[in-house]
């Protein structure tokens, strides 16, 4: 029995409106229960002063002034349309790509596009102008094209602009520059372009981390200036959020860090990451039938993936940065496999068992991006043993 192409491309197409209608629905409730880090993180501004992560806080402080558009109407239209971009890309890749298993664990991985639906509370943040750059980098080289000379400067001046939106974001740059290898085949002039095109973003993000870090009056500076819409952490000095954790130090953060690591977190959150790498890693060794591309791809994991664990000391949310680097990732996977025999999917004994195990593996866990415990990661596993223990 087989399964033909087009329906693949119809479950992507469904899949991919069911997505942007939750994130939307889900952004337009963020001021209930993720103010302080869903909204509060992109209210940043330099209104109190230079300080990381403020541009796109001053773009929409300063719009607001001028159309008369409060900020979080602002912020909550920027998301969902950023959203919208990256999830019409990763759907537009997904699509192109093969009818397989593999692929389909992929796409509905918790880890990948659903984790914004399954955590809210980890999502909407400034990782989402990552993945636009980078899926539309994808969609852009997915056919064969002469790439246009203004490609490297623009992607100079938006990774400038992500930076400034959000310093730590210059760890994952370099999966720009994959994708353009990849496309290349190998590390060509067009290549060798995009890495110099990110380097001044690198620059100005090491400086922005070493001399830009913020303190108390920033963070006064910045809660004055959106005192309408001041999140609770402006309010109250025993509340967290994005804007008071700019006057924070190393040292706090890493307290907070250890603070937050409950029993086994450590070890629930490793599992998770094995989990979350599980599909790439079986779709670069089964699914890709270039060795040369299969090789290059797994050595993709290992400059942002290492330079990711610095930050395991100094930022709680160690899910976020497992969903980081496992979308950009999935993202390259996905551009660098596509099917162009719209092969149809073969039903066996094999693959019918493969199917139940994808669904299985699907349903039986959630990326939580903060505070983790098994119960969380794990809710169906925890509702089973609830069910067999009143036996």
């Amino acid at each position: 029995m087989t399964i033909s192409k087009k329906y693949w491309r119809l479950f992507v197409f469904g899949f991919g409106v069911f997505v942007f209608l939750t994130l939307t629905y889900l952004a337009f409730n963020l001021t209930s229960f993720c103010y302080e880090w869903c909204i509060g993180d992109w209210l940043i501004n330099y209104q109190g002063g230079i300080v990381r992560r403020g541009l796109t806080g001053e773009i929409f402080f300063k719009l607001s002034q001028i159309i008369g558009i409060n900020q979080i109407t602002l912020t909550v239209l920027f998301q969902i349309i950023t959203y919208g971009i990256y999830t019409l890309n990763s759907c537009k890749l997904a699509s192109n790509s093969y009818f397989s298993i593999p692929n389909i664990a992929l796409l509905l991985s918790p880890a990948f596009i659903l984790f914004p639906i399954l955590d809210p509370l980890g999502a909407f943040r400034k990782e989402i102008l990552l993945y636009v750059l980078l899926s539309s980098i994808c969609v852009y080289l997915s056919p064969p094209i002469n790439v246009h000379k203004f490609f490297a400067p623009l992607i100079s001046i938006i990774s400038i602009f992500i930076v400034l939106s959000h310093e730590m974001l210059i760890i994952y740059l370099p999966y720009i520059v994959f994708a353009v290898s990849i496309y290349e085949g190998g590390f060509g002039s067009r290549t060798k372009k995009a890495a110099t095109a990110i380097i001044p973003a690198i620059l100005i993000g090491l400086l922005l981390a070493i001399f830009a870090k913020g303190d108390e009056q920033i963070t006064s500076g910045i809660c004055k200036s959106i005192k309408e819409y001041a999140p609770l952490d402006c309010i109250s000095s025993s509340a967290l959020g994005s804007i008071s954790f700019l006057s924070k130090d190393l040292s706090f953060a890493h307290n907070f860090v250890l603070e937050s690591m409950g029993s086994g977190s450590v070890i629930v959150y490793v599992l998770l990451a094995t989990l979350g790498f599980m599909p790439l890693s079986l779709i670069i060794r089964t699914g890709l039938n270039n060795s040369k591309m299969r090789w290059a791809i797994a050595r993709f994991y290992v400059v942002p993936v290492i330079a990711s664990v610095p930050l395991f000391w100094i930022v709680a949310d160690f899910g976020r940065i497992i969903y980081i680097n496992v979308s950009c990732l999935s993202l390259l996977v996905l551009f660098a496999n596509p099917d162009k025999d719209d092969r149809p999917l073969t039903i066996n004994l094999k693959n019918g068992l493969s199917l139940i195990c994808c669904l299985l593996f699907v349903s039986s866990w959630r990326l939580v991006h903060f505070n983790v415990s098994l119960e969380k990661a794990f809710p169906i596993a925890k509702y089973l043993m609830d069910l067999f223990g009143n036996f």
